[in-house]
């Protein structure tokens, strides 16, 4: 077997491979992952009952690998990473190639633990486990030793036979493992693996049993990059083990040579013999580029290419040196200088080499050689340490050039010692030259060069050679005049130059000019003349194709040239201009006369032509002052807004000869900012900006300036328009939405230059333009934000408030059915639905019988920003499938679930009567498939006349709605109203409702009349008056009994209605909230720990704790402090005296409860900068109390807080627990605690009882039916910053002071509770339309309906509507600021309650949503006479705490796994410390009980601590919470507390709510989870005392020296307990014998009872006893 070690869940302990020959696969070797529990202890669920063996646990699950290698071959050896991941090497047959597979350890763990074989140990008879074999169905007995089978009794057996159940079970479904190396062409059979880690990447090392080495590079199991062999021993490879970056290789025996272990180097670094090559190595595969080998990289010190284990293995590196190791190219040795890096290749000359990130070593020796110059020899190089740098001098080699001036070299510095190549020159090379072969004077003599320059020979010699005129300078022109020449006359030029060489008298030399164009195509010489320093180059025309440009003008390079030799200097070239007056001065005056700077061309005024020559009649100007004034020829363009910035070009003539000469360029007087002059191009300019009543068309005005005479030219016509943009929609896109973003004005067009839409940075792409509208493509793809959109025409800006909002999310409707006529709503439910412009939804379907597909789009409605209405289409048949898919602004959605098309509803023709003025009466209208198409009643409309029916509930064949209790208006025909039904596109007329008066049915008695006489018609008036009483009784009778059972069917409507919603939020996705850590909080608001610790330490004393206040004189104070300093010294850390004057203060009768709670607190602040002392102290203390409760009730232990050894637990808890709660439960509390409120804010909540409709709370949960709607309203700081707009969602129902804390949360989301403004000093105000008033809001004031019991104002009662603006100011102030500092601001009022609480006591009874009833009103609403409504019974709403906990069930599961989480040994140590000390104290009382332990477990920590965390989330966190939210988190608390109960818990249905609402989780889960918990925990190492010293002493530095909770007070307070029972203190130390401690005691007293008399007395600090 190959021994793997795995953590899993459950009882294994030893996980293993092995192979054996597996009958079922033909008698061939099959591999399998096998797990057996090494040391069972008893059967699950039958405690104290034995295991008899080890192979009652025992399970394997057979391997397999994707090519199949699994059957025949064998798992031959496994390795891990530190990561946990296995590689695994297969052996190799005749069918199968060798493979090595790859596994996560999590993958392992994870199938061993799915098949739990531990459940053949549960005692019920006959038990299947699927998936097993060879016996799927096992016997179990009725008892721990069922079976007898030989001498030992066994729990299960196979059927059928006497065989017991350890034989091994193997599951049938295998484990696949991952292919990694596939070799179907290699020839290898593998022996062994080994994997070592650097950098994520893994090194799989492999040996064969032919003895070669293979290396493999793996990220982590995602694919072999690179395979190598890295040696063949030739010998069978049998283990291979990595120690020090060797592997150590056992190679196998052969012949008389035994088995040896050789080392083998797997990484190889030194074959990189470069720096470079070294820290550049790459993987061979193509498809993935590993750039740098994990192991090798450069070693500075050795000059080599190491594994960085070798490298930092060198421990004498010298200080300051170079970085040692290196992977980065940047920190490779270089050359950074060679000096002098020009020599001369025949003369060896002594160069100096510069070398950074080099390592000297000064007992080597080094060497210099030049690889690529031939027959140069390594030269001997003296080396130097300069700075950081190192620094080689040698002698550079000699040879030739290769027939050129100049050869750059390389150089190498060699290692004499380890005869290797260090560094070579890579960017500065050495450059060798040779003068016979320099054909340049400038280059010859440029003084880098020790060469010489014979002029007239024109040729380059070495210093040492001797030539007429030898020279190392050349000319340097200095000056050339003029510096221009003309096409049309001839010129001289006359250069002035240093180092002219002198004409020799009768000799041939001679000077010429040579003029030639940049790019060399072009080339004239001309003769010249030496006189001195200067050259005149004479009789100089330019040849035609000299001067092409339009402008006239062309720049020339001119040089001298002597006996043929060109002197041009590259550094310095001189350069000349070149005109042609002609072309010069074709656009008029002043580009003639101007711009021939050194040439004298002249303006024709008659001809207008430009010639260097006279004009004709001699009508030339030749002065800039004889120019004409300047002349516009046009403007462009021709339009702009009046606001100005347009950038014209004025064209036209004379406008001067260079900028100075333009005084200005005016419209309507004003200035036009000139941009760029030109005197060929004119004028640009930025258009002034103009009044808005003086738009209109103006002429463009230039003026000039030249030599001091004015003059001004006109022309060209621009028109200033009043552009204007009056609207822009949307406001708001979504992130990858492109709608149409529409600009609505005037003068849009043509308005100027530049017309730009941005919304933010990004430009919105134009898609049309006219004089009105502009409409642009937003850009799409940016992030969520608030910004604006931006108008641009020039100078023209029209801005206003953008939102860029994130793409919507949107759910699968619910809606699956739909009815053949169409038209109704399929409700999509997501985010920011509202936002899109183009809301659209795409039915695609086919007709029957019909092939292609149909496709209808139809546009959707938002309804608010989290629902979408879409209506279906018609189609022609039921039985039609349609999908759905959606655009928004561009934004596609795919196809979401298919739809159905059902029949369409019938309903049956019926007439009906009903009694007008009488409510709750039920109207019923009978027919079939009325729920067709997932029909609910808010699809039908139920119209009576004009008016219609509402609270409609259905049936499969009939629908049920509540008439209007008094006959509605519309057109009656013979006293009756229509009575129609609407479902989509369906409608249909039922038939007619009559309405009729209640009371008696008055018949018009006729008074018989006749010639009868008067006894009969007597007797017939008697017995027509008894009739009609009688038939006016029946009447009055039934007419009762109609509106009763009307009332019932009210009431059984209501019912259903209410049971309806209940089931429709418990069936629906209503539990996503939305809510994420990072969604709308930067960070938690923890409060900080000095905070936290006074919050639990002292609950209920908001000033605690203060510094010490005393009244004495400085020299008194300093003794006070003196003796309290000894005080703690020498007596509270001795536990000699302290443990014995806190068992002396228990017994003490005026030591009060609260001073034991006190005292505790005390102490865990004067021992906060020694916590384990106090850890010390509080196991003293709890072991005492153990032992005194011996003969009480054990489970009683720690439940409650009576003495301060409990409270110095809770206190101890607090301070070693509040780094694991911001770390591991802080985030889940905070999570569970705002969806909590964030769900009760979703419906009504009653601001002045507290009452919520969304409660898990029986006791807080709304039973009144209240209208509500949400209403989507916006909040902004002020008046003037209404750009910065929140989104704040309110109820209709909701009071102002629930509103103002909305708004406070939408704007103030991410700030802490504290740092908001005080509530009760806000003003919530309603923003008036205009944006620039707004009108204060109240829950009482003038607007308020008067009466005994006043109701509290509404949004409703303010008639506040979708879209209004709020805004929250501060009283008698501006801007809302946030506070600085908590602790200066007091909040008396935090919340709406309280604030509702307040007007209660003020204004006498208030109420908000449910109205208190007197007795005579509470009658009458439960069935008496005055004709109320029915009220429900309360039970009837229960279900809504179901609906609550299905929404926050996530929350809460999510908090119960971070506080009783034991994985990867997250268990807080402190946690693990107590247990083992409350183990530790069970067992030495003798206590075997498991349930005695657990209590005492549970009571120490989880409901001692966590319950009041869980309660109390404002001890941690900065939050405020409601009285809702309390109710709400008791009930989560209870349940926490019923999962750590160790008895049953007996329900039934008269059970509290609290107990029955978590009584499945809490049996099913959370007491497993807990069990599971402590097991962990028990299963746990144990911490030694010197680790627990440790982590107490860096827990005491971190709380150390807190100015919050100051010790010197901590120890006054326990000094003055001190004090005030010193009597008994001191008899009790007489008592131990402590009577050296007893004079200390007394002493200190002494001191500081004779400071307080002297010094004025000390007055405690704000610790008191108020607590």
């Amino acid at each position: 077997p190959l021994p793997l070690s795995l953590t899993t869940s459950g009882p294994w302990q030893v996980t293993f491979f092995y192979s054996r020959n597996n009958a079922s696969a033909g008698g061939k070797p099959q591999t399998f992952l096998a797990s057996i529990c090494r040391a069972d202890s008893g059967i699950p669920g039958i405690p104290g009952a034995p295991l008899r063996g080890f192979y009652m646990s025992y399970i394997e699950v057979p391997l397999t690998t994707p090519g199949g290698t699994e059957t025949g071959s064998t798992i031959v050896d496994t390795d891990r990473d530190p990561l946990g991941n296995i590689y695994m090497a297969w052996s190799r047959t005749a069918t199968t190639p060798a493979q090595i597979t790859f596994s996560s350890s999590n993958f392992l763990v994870g199938q061993l633990a799915s098949i739990n074989t531990m459940t053949c140990f549960q005692p019920n008879g006959a038990l299947a486990i699927s998936g097993l074999y060879p016996a799927p169905t096992l016997m179990c007995g009725p008892s721990p030793l069922g079976f007898l089978v030989g001498s030992v009794n066994y729990q299960c057996r196979i059927p059928g036979v006497n065989e017991p159940s350890h034989y091994p079970l193997a599951h049938t479904t295998p484990y696949m493992t991952e292919e990694l190396l596939p070799m179907p062409s290699m020839t290898y059979d593998f022996s062994s693996v080994e994997t070592v880690q650097m950098n994520n990447i893994d090194y799989v090392l492999i040996g064969t049993t032919t003895g070669e080495i293979l290396k493999a590079i793996s990220t982590g199991g995602r694919g072999i990059f690179e395979v190598q062999l890295v040696d063949t021993l030739r010998r069978p490879i049998t283990t291979m083990t990595m120690r020090n970056n060797i592997l150590d290789v056992t190679a196998q025996g052969q012949g008389a040579i035994g088995s040896q272990v050789i080392q083998v180097d797997p990484f190889d670094c030194s074959r990189f013999s470069t720096c470079d090559a070294c820290v550049n190595q790459r993987a061979s595969n193509p498809i993935v580029d590993i750039v740098q080998h994990p192991y090798c990289g450069w070693c500075v010190y050795l000059g080599q290419c190491t594994t960085t284990v070798t490298c930092r293995s060198i421990s004498s590196v010298p200080t300051g040196a170079p970085v040692s190791f290196s992977r980065n190219t940047t920190s490779c040795p270089r050359v950074a200088n060679i000096s002098p890096q020009h020599v001369d290749v025949r003369v060896s000359t002594s160069i100096t080499l510069t070398v950074s990130n080099f390592l000297l070593q000064p007992s080597n020796t080094y060497q210099c050689q030049f690889p690529d110059t031939p027959g140069a020899s390594p030269v001997l190089a003296t080396a130097a340490i300069s700075g950081r740098a190192s620094i080689f001098t040698c002698a550079s080699p000699t040879g030739d050039t290769g027939g050129k001036d100049f050869s750059e070299r390389n150089v190498e510095v060699v290692n004499v010692n380890q005869n290797r190549v260090l560094l070579r020159t890579s960017i500065v090379k050495l450059i060798l030259y040779d003068c016979n072969f320099v054909t340049r004077c400038d280059v010859c003599a440029d003084g880098q060069l020790q060469c010489a320059w014979c002029p007239y020979d024109s040729s380059c010699h070495d210093r040492n050679f001797t030539c007429e005129g030898r020279t190392e300078n050349c000319p340097a022109i200095s000056q050339i005049t003029p510096q221009g020449v003309s096409l049309d006359i001839d010129t001289t030029i006359s250069i002035t130059a240093a180092y002219f060489t002198p004409l020799r008298p009768g000799s041939s030399d001679r000077y010429e000019c040579s003029i030639f164009s940049l790019d060399g195509a072009l080339s004239q010489n001309v003769s010249a003349t030496l006189s001195g320093n200067t050259l005149t180059c004479v009789q100089l025309p330019l040849l035609p194709g000299f001067v092409t440009a339009t402008n006239g003008s062309q720049e020339l390079l001119i040089s001298p040239v002597f006996n043929g030799y060109v002197y041009y200097d590259a550094s310095n070239p001189r350069i000349i201009t070149g005109y042609n007056c002609q072309l010069t001065g074709k656009d008029g005056c002043s580009l003639c006369i101007g711009q021939s700077l050194f040439v004298e061309c002249a303006w024709c005024r008659v001809s207008r032509q430009c010639t260097v020559t006279t004009c004709p009649m001699g009508m030339s100007e030749r002065s800039k002052t004889e120019c004409p004034p300047a002349n516009i020829n046009g403007i462009a363009p021709a339009h702009g807004p009046a606001q100005g910035g347009t950038l014209v070009t004025v064209s036209g003539v004379n406008f001067g000869f260079q900028p100075m000469d333009l005084q200005g360029v005016t419209f309507n007087g004003q200035p036009c900012a000139v941009q760029m002059f030109s005197v060929s191009m004119g004028i640009q300019c930025r258009t002034p900006s103009l009044a808005r009543s003086t738009p209109g068309t103006f002429p463009a005005e230039v003026s000039t300036r030249i030599n001091g005479l004015d003059s001004k030219g006109s022309g060209g016509r621009f028109e200033f328009r009043p552009t204007t943009v009056d609207s822009a929609s949307p406001s708001r896109v979504i992130t990858n939405g492109r709608p149409l973003v529409t600009i609505r004005g005037n003068y849009l067009l043509f308005a100027g230059r530049m017309t730009s839409v941005k919304i933010g940075t990004l430009d919105c792409t134009q898609v049309s333009i006219n004089n009105t509208v502009i409409q642009c493509r937003s850009p799409g793809g940016a992030a969520p934000t608030q910004t604006t959109l931006e108008v641009s025409i020039d100078n023209f800006r029209y801005t206003r408030p953008f939102t860029i909002t994130a793409d919507p999310t949107i759910e699968q409707p619910a809606r699956t059915r739909a009815i053949v006529a169409g038209g109704v709503n399929v409700v999509f439910t997501g985010t920011n639905l509202d936002v899109p412009l183009v809301k659209q939804a795409t039915f695609t379907y086919r007709e029957t019988n019909i092939s292609n597909e149909t496709q209808k789009v139809v546009a959707c409605t938002s309804d608010g920003p989290t629902r979408l209405l879409c209506q279906t289409p018609a189609v022609a048949s039921p039985g039609i499938v349609a999908t759905i898919s959606l655009n928004l602004d561009s934004f596609a959605r795919p196809q979401f679930s298919q739809l159905t098309y059902e029949s369409t509803p019938v309903f049956f023709q019926q007439n009906y009567v009903l009694t007008d003025t009488v409510a709750m009466q039920v109207l019923t209208v009978n027919g079939t498939n009325v729920t067709s198409g997932q029909l609910m009643g808010s699809d039908y409309v139920v119209r009576i006349g004009d008016g219609e029916c509402g609270d409609i509930t259905l049936q499969p064949n009939r629908l049920t709605c509540s008439p209007p209790s008094s006959q509605p208006p519309g057109m009656a025909v013979n006293g009756s109203l229509s009575l129609t039904i609407q479902a989509g596109n369906f409608f249909f007329k039922v038939g007619t409702v009559t309405y009729r008066s209640l009371g008696s049915s008055t018949t018009n008695v006729a008074l018989i009349a006749g010639p009868v006489g008067g006894v009969v018609v007597l007797l017939i008036i008697v017995l027509l008056v008894v009739y009609l009483r009688y038939r006016r009784r029946e009447s009055t009778h039934s007419s009762q009994m109609k509106t009763l059972l009307m009332q019932m069917d009210s009431i059984e409507a209501t019912v259903a209605s209410e049971c309806r919603s209940a089931f429709a939020d418990l069936q629906t996705n209503l539990g996503d909230l939305g809510i994420t850590e990072e969604s709308s909080f930067e960070a938690l608001p923890f409060w900080t720990f000095d905070d936290y610790a006074t919050k639990l330490l002292f609950p209920h004393n908001a000033l605690v704790p203060l510094p010490m206040k005393v009244v004495m004189s400085d020299v008194h104070l300093s003794q006070y402090r003196d003796v309290l300093k000894r005080f703690e010294k020498r007596l509270l850390l001795d536990k000699k005296f302290l443990i014995p004057f806190l068992q002396t203060l228990e017994t003490q009768k005026k030591f009060m409860m609260v001073d034991r709670v006190f005292v505790a607190s005390l102490l865990m602040v004067a021992f906060q900068d020694n916590i384990y002392y106090a850890t010390e102290v509080l196991k003293i203390l709890l072991t005492a109390l153990i032992r005194n409760s011996s003969g009480k009730n054990p489970k009683l232990l720690l439940r409650r807080t009576e003495s301060i050894a409990e409270k110095l637990l809770t206190n101890w808890l607090s301070y070693c627990l509040h780094d694991y709660i911001k770390s591991e439960v802080g985030t889940s509390l905070f999570m569970l605690f705002h969806a909590m409120k964030t769900h009760i804010e979703r419906e009504a909540v009653d601001a002045v009882t507290g009452e919520a409709r969304n409660s898990l709370s029986e006791e807080k949960l709304l039973r009144d039916k209240v209208d509500c709607v949400e209403i989507l309203c916006y909040a902004v700081p002020s008046l003037d910053q209404q750009d910065q707009r929140y989104t704040v969602r309110l109820l209709s129902c909701d009071s102002v002071s629930q509103a103002k804390e909305k708004v406070l949360d939408a704007m103030y989301k991410t700030s802490p509770v504290s740092m908001r403004p005080p509530f009760d000093s806000t003003v919530l105000s309603i923003v008036s339309r205009t944006g620039t008033s707004s009108i204060e809001l109240h829950d009482i004031d003038n607007s308020t309906v008067p009466a005994d019991v006043q109701r509290l104002n509404t949004m409703g009662h303010y008639k506040v509507q979708a879209g209004m603006t709020f805004t929250l100011t501060e009283k008698g102030q501006g801007t809302l600021t946030h506070v600085k500092d908590h602790r200066t601001v007091q909040f008396p009022k935090n919340s709406s309650a309280e604030v509702q609480r307040s007007l209660s006591e003020e204004t006498g009874k208030v109420w908000h949503l449910t109205k208190p009833q007197d007795p005579g009103e509470a009658q009458a609403a439960n069935g008496g006479r005055s004709g109320g409504q029915a009220k429900l019974v309360s039970e009837v709403y229960l279900t809504r705490l179901l609906s609550a906990k299905k929404t926050l069930q996530t929350y809460v599961d999510g908090l119960f796994k971070v506080v009783f989480c034991s994985e990867n040994g997250k268990v807080p140590a402190a946690i693990k410390y107590l247990f083992d000390f409350i183990d530790q104290q069970a067992s030495e009382m003798g206590i075997s009980d498991p349930d005695v332990v657990q209590t005492w477990k549970n009571n120490s920590v989880p409901l001692r601590f966590w319950i009041n965390i869980i309660k109390n989330p404002e001890f941690v966190l900065d939050i405020h919470k409601t009285a809702t939210v309390d109710n709400c988190l008791s009930v989560i608390a209870q349940a926490f507390m019923d999962s750590c109960s160790v008895s049953e818990m007996r329900l039934t249905k008269d059970s509290p709510s609290t107990k029955l609402l978590y009584a499945k989780e809490v049996k099913d889960s959370y007491r497993l989870q807990i069990r599971g918990y402590y097991s962990d925990i028990r299963n746990m190492s144990s911490i030694s005392e010197t680790e627990m010293q440790s982590m107490m002493h860096a827990a005491s530095r971190t709380h150390a020296h807190s100015d919050v909770l100051p010790k010197e007070t901590a120890v006054h307070e326990l000094l003055t307990y001190a004090s005030k029972f010193a009597d008994e203190i001191s008899d009790t130390l007489e008592e131990d014998n402590r009577s050296g401690l007893v004079k200390v005691f007394e002493s200190l007293l002494t001191e500081a009872s004779d400071l307080n008399q002297h010094g004025g007395g000390a007055n405690g600090a704000n610790l008191s006893h108020a607590v």
